[in-house]
């Protein structure tokens, strides 16, 4: 089970059917804040799989995400909380490797989205097809 936090990032594996893959074999989340940082259209776009689902911090985040936001968003810093609360293993981009740090204080495994795709896609074509997109960005 992951959340994901880079949500640029997957709303392109969505727009080149590679979300649809992973979502058949994996449990995936998102922070409703973090989704809330983003535009109305990519919002959109993410909000159309049915099968991700949307989380939001409890009453308790308030305590928590207090004297953290130094160097994170709120959203970001939700996504950690929610992985920590809910035992998940956040999914964290390259431009967001600077969270690994508060995702280790805080307990909880992250994962490179790289890592990730080649973790839960097993189609090759489909690995060769996120590449591609990464590049292009």
């Amino acid at each position: 089970m992951f959340i994901i936090n880079d949500m640029e990032l997957l709303s392109r594996v969505g727009k080149y059917n590679i979300l649809s893959g992973i979502l058949l074999q994996n449990s995936i989340s998102v922070s409703a804040i973090r989704l809330n940082e983003y535009s109305f259209m990519l919002k959109k776009q993410i909000q159309i799989y049915t099968a991700l689902k949307t989380e939001h911090p409890d009453e308790r985040f308030d305590v928590w995400v207090a004297g953290k936001r130094n160097n994170a968003s709120i959203g970001d810093l939700s996504s950690i909380y929610i992985a920590q609360t809910q035992d998940l293993s956040i999914v964290l981009s390259d431009e967001d490797r600077h969270l690994s740090v508060l995702a280790k204080a805080a307990r909880v495994v992250s994962v490179n989205f790289d890592e990730f795709i080649r973790r839960t896609v097993k189609d090759q074509h489909m690995i060769q097809i996120y590449n591609l997109i990464k590049r292009a960005a």
